[in-house]
């Protein structure tokens, strides 16, 4: 058994490993961040602030949020 192949292959499955993590962790962060910008949205809306603004506020587009109007 040569030790670099071997080496080589530990740390090549550690790398995958960690990557895995990583995006896991990365999804799961972006999810509840997407939750809060349309929950955001959906009282601001309810609040009567422009569309516009609520744009600007939470980085949605004016197209995702009149999506999410059509849905209150």
């Amino acid at each position: 058994m040569n030790f670099d192949k071997d080496g080589e292959l530990t740390r090549k499955l550690i790398r995958q490993s960690f990557y895995e993590e990583g995006f896991e962790e990365g999804f799961k962060i972006g999810y509840e961040k997407g939750k809060r910008k349309i929950s955001m949205a959906k009282n601001l809306l309810i609040s009567g602030i422009p569309i516009s603004i609520i744009s600007s506020v939470t980085g949605l587009s004016e197209k995702e949020i009149n999506d999410i109007k059509l849905n209150i």
